[in-house]
């Protein structure tokens, strides 16, 4: 049994016969006396350990403590000690039966547990991958429609009818301007504002709050909204400062779908991936449950055979007391009556007299019910006279 406790003064420094004689060394020995409960302060100390690797470990099953048991890191619990001071084999044999079931248990738990969590990972794993199945679709009506209105050229730019509400003029530089003054100017309050249409989509602006270097600033987040409410962006939603390459933000934003598309297939696989492995996982069956059943029924049928044992023990002690109640003898002693009557040569009158003599020339004895078992054993004898009074005998 590994005590992660302190050795006392032997093993600290300055101990010179440790040394001089023992390699510097100092050998700590645990002692436990048979038929004696002196080991239960040594597991005591056992258990504080124990269980404090066990919640470092996350070895809890059910919130239980396991106090120790001969099969782990050899250590054994308080009814393990018990059995075996006891000398009660049956004792210990059940203490191992025990101990053996409370492991099965926590086994069971474990991997009720782990099943558990895999019908819940399962749910939130099919959820996602619907979730990401509706924005793969929202994504690709978007894209489709993109190609639809604005096919790309042999270059693969496309056309760019970005029209910013205030301005007239077609020239997409002028347009650019005039998010640069928006973009300067504006303040939406967090907010999304509406500033323009590029095809059937609409032109947003946003302005949020920030911190940098302590100080409180705000930023405008420019983006196009899809025919779904997607809103996307480029570098982030910040404007390019020459108007004409700030005119290209949300074009540049909706080439963007692609690799969005992308990046949602390839989290779909991934979710798709570990569900088998879920599935596997909550159609499993524990393998070692005709062992746990048994190890109940050996356990009972012991418990059964330590009881009768006990209840045996209990009926012989009964016995031996009735035998040696009926066999005690008291030498050299008369039994008192249990009421004290006045001798024939005494007149009544005298033996009412001797009520009021001092308390230890009297004698009165009440005889107890049968079914008090200590006064049924116990005679208050009065001495012979001719020996000296030696008390009461038991």
């Amino acid at each position: 049994m590994d005590l992660e406790q302190r050795n006392g003064r032997g093993a600290r420094k300055g101990n010179i016969v440790a040394k001089e004689y023992a390699g510097n060394k100092v050998k700590a020995y645990v002692y436990a006396v048979l038929r004696t409960l002196d080991a239960y302060k040594l597991n005591l100390l056992h258990n504080k350990q124990q269980f404090i690797d066990q919640l470092k470990r996350n070895r809890l099953g059910a919130r239980r403590l396991d106090e120790g048991a001969i099969s782990e890191d050899s250590g054994m619990n308080f009814a393990e000690w018990m059995a075996v001071v006891s000398g009660n084999t049956d004792l210990l044999q059940k203490a191992k039966l025990e101990g053996r079931i409370a492991a099965l248990e926590s086994e069971q738990t474990i991997f009720m547990r782990t099943r558990h969590e895999a019908q819940s990972q399962l749910q939130r794993y099919t959820a996602e991958i619907g979730r990401r199945d509706a924005m793969l679709e929202r994504l690709k009506r978007d894209w489709d429609y993109i190609n639809e209105v604005a096919p790309p050229d042999a270059k693969g730019k496309r056309a760019n009818p970005l029209r910013i509400d205030g301005v007239e003029s077609a020239d997409i530089v002028a347009h650019g301007k005039r998010l640069v003054e928006i973009d300067r100017t504006v303040n939406t309050g967090d907010d999304y504002q509406k500033i323009g249409t590029l095809f059937d989509f609409r032109i947003l602006v946003r302005t949020e709050r920030m911190q940098k270097d302590g100080l409180a600033l705000t930023v405008n987040k420019f983006m196009v909204e899809g025919l779904d409410g997607i809103k996307y962006t480029f570098n982030n939603g910040h404007l390019a400062a020459e108007p004409k390459t700030a005119a290209t933000n949300f074009i540049r934003a909706l080439d963007t779908i692609p690799s969005l598309m992308a990046t949602y297939e390839k989290e779909k696989k991934q979710f798709t991936r570990d569900i088998p492995t879920f599935e596997q996982q909550i159609a499993a069956v524990w393998p070692k449950e005709e062992e746990l059943k048994r190890l109940k029924a050996e356990a009972e049928s012991l418990t059964r055979k330590i009881q009768l044992d006990i209840a045996q023990k209990q009926q012989e002690m009964q016995a031996k007391t009735a035998d040696n109640g009926n066999g005690l003898k008291i030498e050299n002693a008369e039994v008192v009556d249990e009421v004290v009557k006045p001798s024939k040569a005494e007149p009544l009158s005298t033996a009412s007299e001797s009520q009021e003599e001092p308390p230890e020339e009297r004698e009165h004895v009440v005889s107890p019910p049968e079914s008090d078992f200590i006064r049924n054993h116990i005679l208050l004898v009065r001495p012979a006279t001719n020996m000296k009074a030696k008390g009461p005998k038991i």
